[in-house]
Order: structure tokens, then sequence, then C-alpha cells
């Protein structure tokens, strides 16, 4: 029996054009120094998602680490993500 070729390809095709696209996206992204006190900021983040506000800011931090194998002995990938997000409020009095 015949494999059908063009539900294969059509998929095919669509992820070819989507790592392409990204391909293109992440070649064209300036090269940035990395800012090492930022650096170690994000590496005293504790794990899990953190939520505090004052009166005039809420802050937010939140860290992600996980390790993902394929197999039990396999190697594998790990991921470590974090991030410190503030937002303030100020109130503008009218001109």
């Amino acid at each position: 029996m015949a494999i059908p070729l063009a539900p294969i390809a059509t998929i095919a095709l669509r992820y070819g054009v989507m790592m392409g696209a990204a391909y293109v996206v992440a070649r064209k992204l300036p090269r940035a120094p990395r800012n090492q006190k930022n650096e170690d900021a994000l590496d005293t983040v504790d794990e899990g998602v953190h939520l505090s506000k004052s009166n005039d800011q809420a802050n937010a931090t939140g860290r992600f680490r996980r390790i993902y194998r394929v197999s039990k002995r396999g190697a594998g990938v790990a991921v470590d993500t974090a991030f410190l997000a503030r937002i303030k409020f100020k109130r503008v009095h009218p001109l």
C-alpha cells in the first residue's frame, strides 16, 4: 500500500517555513553584551513565583529550574528561567 505524501509534505513544508523564519529572525537580532549585575540579580531569585505590592508599585519575581531527559540515564537539557518585574503606579495631575 502506498503512503500518501501530500499530507506529510504539507506538514513538513509548514514546519520548514516556521524554522526558516525563526532562523532569519535570530540572525537579525543584534548581539548585546551581558550585564553582570543583572545576571547576579537573576541568580539570587528563589524558585517559584513571588508577588508583593506597596502603595505605589507591585513587584514579581520568579524562577523555574528543571532538567528534562529523554530516558532515565540519557542526556538531557537543563532549563533555568528567571524573571524580575516591577510595575509602578503614579498619579499624574492635570495640566
